[in-house]
């Protein structure tokens, strides 16, 4: 997480870092003190969560949360980036400390539809196509970069998959990012950052594999 902004009727708030219980605290004082106030925390590795308090009646709030990170390449060198559509079901036995664990309600929800929308804007440079296996996408190329969004009406009722495949995936690479303008000199956007790229591409061989499963149903992982 590399950054969290929340707008919340018409006023700007920036979050800052602050230990987890010293972050919890204060957010439980800005909320006895009858102030709106928002916390993102880390629950594991790759999910977070975001608590919004004190949201004015028929107000509306935008929560905005970066991430910076590496995507993952497939088999034939293409970045893919997945968006899960659910979280949940996930094995918690009871007892679990699982944050995904099952936990009782502690709000009403409202009856109106959700709304989704997907952007992504690649460098076209040594970009040959931008795919999705598992949604219709718009694309338009356009100063050097490519536009891809999600066509309206389309549910996210399953993950979202977009594949960004390269012209020459197996070509060593040195990829060049500038800090973001305005950033905190402290933050890790404020400078470049180098990246370099090796994926080497081996001649396939057949091979005889065996594959042992096992599982474990005693309810302790």
């Amino acid at each position: 997480v590399v950054g969290l902004e929340a707008v919340i009727d018409g006023r700007k708030v920036k979050a800052v870092i602050r230990e987890k219980e010293e972050a919890r605290q204060m957010y439980d004082d800005a909320i006895a003190s009858g102030y709106s106030a928002a916390l993102a925390e880390e629950k594991t590795g790759d999910i977070f969560s975001i608590s919004l308090g004190n949201l004015p009646p028929q107000k509306d709030a935008e929560l905005h949360l970066k991430l910076a990170g590496q995507l993952p390449l497939d088999a034939e060198g293409g970045v893919r980036f997945s968006l899960p559509a659910v979280l949940k079901p996930r094995y918690t036995p009871i007892g679990s400390t699982d944050p995904l664990a099952k936990t009782e309600a502690a709000s009403h929800h409202g009856s109106a539809p959700a709304v989704f929308s997907f952007h992504l804007e690649v460098a076209s440079r040594g970009v040959s196509d931008v795919t999705s296996p598992t949604h219709q996408l718009s694309k338009e190329t356009r100063g050097g970069v490519i536009k891809a969004s999600i066509n309206e009406g389309q549910p996210l009722d399953k993950d979202l998959v977009v594949v960004v495949q390269y012209k020459s995936p197996y070509e060593p690479k040195a990829i060049v990012e500038n800090g973001e303008k305005g950033a905190n000199k402290e933050s890790m956007m404020s400078g470049p950052v180098v990246m370099l790229n090796f994926f080497p591409q081996f001649k396939s061989s057949k091979a005889a594999c065996e594959f042992i499963f096992l599982v474990d149903r005693s309810g302790s992982m």
